[in-house]
């Protein structure tokens, strides 16, 4: 058992690996700590988060709306789990929140963009090949997300964000998709600054005509009569407990067509809405779904899951789920006298 001495010195170790604005998390009780976890999500997380989706939201039907929040709740999900180790493991240390935040953030939208635009992403990773390959020009972290530039301008932070403002004077190097160094090194000279490096993506994109023509909808249907917002999942507490109780309480194959689709409209996904709320643990929706932890975390970035995934997953047909999805709306709404 650690003396308080020793307590004291553990939480200074803590305090010293990790970005200051966790030291109130670090130094909270349990009860204090899920709090401060959630204001660090409310109050510094989502701006983040926010500025980040704008970045792609400039450019018309790339990143909509509904899909932006349920990416965000991914975010929040896995922020959430990092936080809860901050305070216990120097594994689990943080020493830029805001880069962490953005990270996570562009890794979601990554993955979702990959899924959704598969000739953006090649270019995406042949011209992330050339930057670490080539010593004339590189790649780096920088507060705002990965920056590109000229190898000498490595950890500039004078990033330009917006790709309408990068027009080049064309020329044959940059239309070389043979040489990507080298288009690339040309825009640079031409801009004179280092660039975001999703910008640069944006702007070769249309200098080489990269386009999806045929890129698959990312598809999620809405709840039509049930299933809380996310303002009630955050507002009203004592409603989602309820809830919450209630769904455990059914059978399991009506909890698993349920969770498994649980969304409502424009407002993400409600099963991570539960755990950011504090209302359910990640563990605790694996169970009612009758699935490990590790399952629910790898199947987590597709939720939620049109009615024929959910019936392949169980064995059943399509109309099957939809009618033990009713059944379990119909019971909820009775138990919770809605």
């Amino acid at each position: 058992m650690l003396s308080i001495g020793e307590s004291d010195n553990a939480s200074e170790q803590l305090e010293d690996r990790n970005d200051p604005r966790l030291r109130a998390l670090i130094a909270a009780d349990p009860l204090a700590a899920e709090r401060e976890t959630e204001r660090l999500v409310i109050e510094v997380a989502r701006p983040i988060v926010a500025r980040v989706f704008a970045r792609y939201r400039r450019t018309p039907g790339v990143l909509r709306p509904e899909d932006a929040e349920d990416l965000r709740s991914i975010v929040e999900l896995r922020l959430l789990e990092r936080l809860r180790a901050v305070p216990h493991s120097e594994d689990g240390a943080i020493r830029s929140l805001a880069s962490f935040v953005a990270a996570l953030t562009y890794n979601a939208v990554n993955d979702y963009l990959r899924r959704r635009f598969p000739e953006r992403a090649r270019l995406k990773n042949r011209l992330r090949h050339a930057l670490m390959n080539d010593a004339r020009v590189a790649i780096w972290n920088a507060e705002q997300g990965p920056a590109c530039g000229m190898a000498e301008w490595s950890g500039r932070e004078d990033l330009v964000e917006d790709a309408d403002a990068v027009r080049p004077e064309l020329s044959r190097r940059l239309h070389d998709r043979d040489k990507p160094a080298e288009a690339m090194g040309e825009i640079f000279r031409q801009v004179g600054r280092p660039l975001l490096f999703d910008t640069l993506v944006e702007v070769v994109a249309r200098l080489w005509n990269v386009a999806d023509s045929d890129a698959p909808a990312v598809v999620a249907e809405e709840l039509v009569s049930a299933g809380p917002s996310a303002a009630t999942v955050v507002e009203n507490r004592d409603f989602a407990r309820a809830l919450w109780r209630e769904i455990r309480e059914l059978r399991p194959m009506q909890r698993q067509a349920l969770l498994l689709n649980l969304r409502h409209g424009g407002e993400g996904n409600v099963v991570a809405l539960l755990i950011l709320s504090g209302i359910a643990q990640l563990e605790e929706i694996a169970a009612a779904l009758e699935m490990t932890p590790d399952e629910l975390r790898a199947l987590w970035s597709s939720l939620p899951l049109e009615d024929l995934a959910i019936a392949e997953r169980m064995g059943i047909t399509r109309q099957q789920v939809i009618n033990l999805r009713k059944a379990a709306r119909e019971r909820l709404a009775r138990r919770l006298g809605r």
